[in-house]
């Protein structure tokens, strides 16, 4: 599943933190680590003169060979802890680059922080990250530089991987990534549901026709049941799963739920920029990512057209 996992580092401690939670996945996975460091020509200093001395390329090549030096010391730490990687130092646009390269490698997961930093090789990330979430199709996990700089097992392995629903196949497509991650971590499912925000947010809408909503109380009738449902089928499948169904709502419920120890990772779908934003998805993963010091792997659309239901699923 993550059997190639893309790793964007911009020179700062607070990219490296990353590398906490990519470890153990990594180990778990089998997977190779691809390091990789972009150097934005546009925004590379150079001498009024360069350009009738030629000296725009020299002055490329000394970012290049910056970054080189600057990934094998993270190659070397990658490798210490048992994990097969490599390193690639790239130019061009940085969220654009990473999407290629995440395309050319066959990565499977792409994992990056979300600092916001300015657009060069020394602090690309940042703002880089939200073009990323909304351009690629593959899954990629997001955190925020905070305190926590892994699992509390030490291990990069998180303990409850959270999977919030809103009884919509879309949602539903987090299921298989997360059932594969708890199973190696060891760890357990937690499905969560919340309540649909009030109308007047315009930006969440759920559109899908075969999900009702009672209006008094913001959340599908029957909600206790799905999730029942759904926690079963996990249950069946040899996962240890639980739910909550919180009343407050999707964000709120997600936030309050990762909250609760070092050791928890969310597996959310989103439609990102395009397509229809329910209540549950889109902006609300957003909020979750910008919120939550714990790190959130994103589903991309491309992945929540496999069909899941019941037993039967097309496994990524």
């Amino acid at each position: 599943m993550f059997d190639r996992i893309l790793v964007p580092l911009d020179g700062s401690p607070e990219s490296e933190k990353i590398r906490h939670w990519v470890v153990g996945l990594a180990a778990e996975f089998e997977a190779v680590v691809d390091l990789l460091a972009i150097i934005d020509p546009s925004k590379v200093r150079r001498p009024a003169t360069s350009e009738q001395s030629g000296e725009p390329d020299e002055v490329l090549e000394n970012e290049f060979e910056y970054a080189r030096q600057y990934l094998r010391p993270q190659l070397e730490w990658l490798q210490g802890h048992g994990v097969t990687a490599s390193f690639h130092v790239a130019s061009g646009d940085p969220a654009e680059t990473i999407i290629a390269q995440a395309r050319e490698l066959d990565s499977k997961l792409i994992a990056m922080v979300t600092h916001r930093r300015s657009a060069v090789m020394r602090g690309v990330l940042g703002s880089v990250a939200d073009g990323v979430l909304h351009s690629t199709g593959v899954p990629i996990m997001l955190a925020r530089p905070g305190e926590n700089v892994g699992f509390e097992n030490g291990a990069g392995l998180p303990h409850t991987v959270i999977v919030p629903l809103d009884g919509s196949n879309f949602s539903e497509a987090a299921i298989p990534f997360a059932e594969a991650i708890a199973q190696r971590a060891s760890g357990r499912v937690h499905f969560v549901s919340g309540i649909a925000p009030n109308s007047s947010y315009s930006a969440y809408v759920l559109a899908d026709p075969a999900v009702s909503i009672d209006q008094e109380e913001g959340r599908p009738p029957d909600s206790e049941d799905y999730l029942e449902r759904v926690t079963d089928r996990s249950v069946q499948r040899g996962v240890t799963a639980t739910f909550a169904n919180i009343r407050k709502t999707a964000a709120e419920a997600i936030i309050d739920e990762v909250g609760k120890s070092g050791d928890r990772l969310v597996v959310m779908t989103s439609h990102g920029s395009s397509g229809i934003k329910r209540w549950l998805l889109g902006s609300v993963a957003d909020k979750v990512i910008r919120t939550s010091e714990h790190p959130v792997i994103v589903i991309p659309p491309e992945h929540q057209q496999a069909e899941y239901s019941g037993d039967r699923r097309r496994m990524p």
